[in-house]
């Protein structure tokens, strides 16, 4: 008699306790290492200047619209639709002086995400992408920016 009430105890505690569904999923760790991100380049020159209008060169020469450029801070943005609706590529360049010589060389520092549209979510959400479908979508604009000479 124990056995049978301590069974459907257990069924019943099993149906009325809350469990874990798809809608309430943990989170899910992110195995990037939380560094500092190394530069794309470093340019041989302190002329940000002429650095940022090669830059908007590049962005220009492979269909990225500016959304945000400030060169005096040495940031710029920029965007590009994909064939997908609701789907964009989005890449974020910036320049630092370079600490040991600051007159004499600029480090120049990208990030890549693709952004789409997801149910549940009013603005478009960056999804996870791997290096070579960064290397697919961006690869041409990255070897232009490391060719970039002042």
């Amino acid at each position: 008699m124990r056995v049978g009430c301590t069974v459907v105890v257990a069924a019943f505690a099993g149906l009325l306790l809350p469990g874990l569904t798809t809608a309430q999923a943990l989170f899910t760790p992110d195995p990037t290492p939380l560094e500092r991100p190394t530069p794309l380049k470093t340019i041989k020159s302190g002329e940000t200047a002429k650095i940022c209008e090669a830059i908007l060169k590049a962005l220009a020469d492979n269909s990225f619209k500016v959304k945000n450029q400030d060169c005096d801070l040495g940031e710029i943005e920029g965007t590009k639709n994909t064939n997908s609706p609701g789907e964009f590529d989005r890449v974020l360049i910036w320049m630092e002086r370079d600490f040991e010589k600051p007159k004499d060389a600029t480090k120049l520092y990208f990030l890549y995400g693709r952004f789409e549209t997801l149910a549940g979510h009013p603005e478009p959400v960056r999804i996870r992408t791997t290096p070579a479908d960064e290397d697919h979508n961006v690869g041409t604009l990255k070897e232009e920016l490391t060719s970039i000479k002042v």
